[in-house]
This record gives C-alpha cells, structure tokens and sequence, in this order.
C-alpha cells in the first residue's frame, strides 16, 4: 500500500509522487501527447476526450479505467513509461 490509501487522498497528494499524471488540468491535441510520448509520460484519456473508446467508460459515459492516448497501456501498465507504437508498412 502507498502512503495514499483512499481516492480521496490522491487528490492532496503532491503530483510528483504519483506513477501517472491522473486527471491532468489541460487538454492535449494528439501531437502534443506523441511529444509526452517521447519524454515516457502517458496521456490518459479524461471525460473532456471525445475520442475515448466506450470499452473504458461506466454505463453513464463517465472514463473508469486509465487508458494512455498513444500507446494503449492500461491501468497497472502504466508504471512503465510510454512508447510509441511501432508503425509497419
């Protein structure tokens, strides 16, 4: 267990201490999380995302499972930084 036990400790919790930057306060252009990408930080999918696949989402539409934007890592996953996925012709 983490020092933050409970959700509602994450919300006071300092951001560097966590593995993944949750709920981040701007919205990101697919280009500019290819760009986080490069650097290994995940982009993760919030409820502002139109793009959101429906797979990740409550019965109300509401984002329930941490999803990265550009490499698809999920939850648990997500301790490891971000790759890009490789593209073959």
């Amino acid at each position: 267990m983490t020092e933050y036990d409970d959700e509602s400790d994450l919300d006071e919790a300092p951001r560097s201490s966590l593995p993944v930057e949750y709920g981040h306060d701007e919205d990101f252009t697919f280009s500019q999380a290819i760009e986080r990408a490069k650097l290994g930080l995940h982009t993760i999918y919030t409820d502002r995302d139109k793009d959101r696949p429906s797979i990740i989402c409550d019965n109300n539409g509401q984002t329930t499972l941490a999803l990265c934007r550009v490499c698809n890592m999920a939850e648990i996953e997500l301790t490891n930084p971000c790759r890009l996925k490789e593209t073959h012709d």
